[in-house]
């Protein structure tokens, strides 16, 4: 691969051949005056005088004129008059309107914030209702739990008790000790007294038969 090694700037050693010369430009000159163009007379001059009053009067024909500009004047100003009288009308109807519009503006955000005050109490009246249901529905559920829980215990308990009564767990400890005790002697003492009462019933029969015989045999 060929690599450009030489200098990128090359100084010219030709010269080509060059002569010094130099000019002068003249000065410049001043332009005269234009001259004026004065045509030839023509015809005759003549001269004449004119008094006050020849042409026209003065007092006479400024009338009409300043009639037209005292009647534009006044119409100028009877113009503007008018055209101030209306613009302070339009300016009293329209601060009539904005007081219109700012007193119907504030009785719409009135209406709102009422509507709004309205909504509010509504939707808290309705989630104090809805909570007042909730627990009440909870507390109602709780106490048909409760007498439930407390019916089924209640049964429970007496079979459990009757159960372990009747398997000697649980005891009266005076009818324990009047069956114990108290109980057998009695039932002692009222079998003798049977007996007893028994005996002398015998007796009693056999007398009366020995007496009913001893009178059947002396009769």
């Amino acid at each position: 691969m060929d690599v450009q090694t030489d200098n990128y700037l090359e100084e010219l050693t030709d010269r080509n051949p060059e002569v010094d010369a130099d000019t002068q430009t003249d000065a410049l000159l001043d332009l005269h005056p234009p001259i004026s163009f004065v045509p030839t007379p023509s015809g005759v001059d003549v001269a004449t005088q004119i008094e006050g009053g020849d042409l026209f009067d003065f007092d006479l024909e400024v009338e009409p004129i300043l009639e037209v500009l005292v009647g534009k004047t006044l119409e100028l100003g009877l113009l503007e008059l008018l055209e101030e009288i209306e613009l302070r009308e339009i300016r009293q109807r329209q601060e009539l309107f904005e007081q219109a519009r700012n007193a119907e503006l504030a009785e719409v955000q009135r209406l709102e914030a009422e509507a709004k005050r309205r909504f509010a109490e509504k939707q808290r009246r309705l989630d104090e209702e809805t909570a007042r249901l909730s627990a009440q529905a909870e507390l109602e559920e709780k106490i048909a739990a409760r007498a439930s829980a407390k019916q089924y215990l209640a049964s429970l308990h007496a079979q459990v008790f009757d159960t372990l009564v009747e398997s000697g767990h649980f005891f009266d400890p005076l009818a324990m000790d009047v069956r114990q005790n108290l109980l057998p002697g009695l039932l002692e003492k009222a079998a003798a007294r049977a007996h007893q009462l028994d005996a002398g019933r015998k007796l009693l029969d056999a007398i009366l038969m020995d007496a009913l015989r001893s009178r059947a045999a002396s009769g």
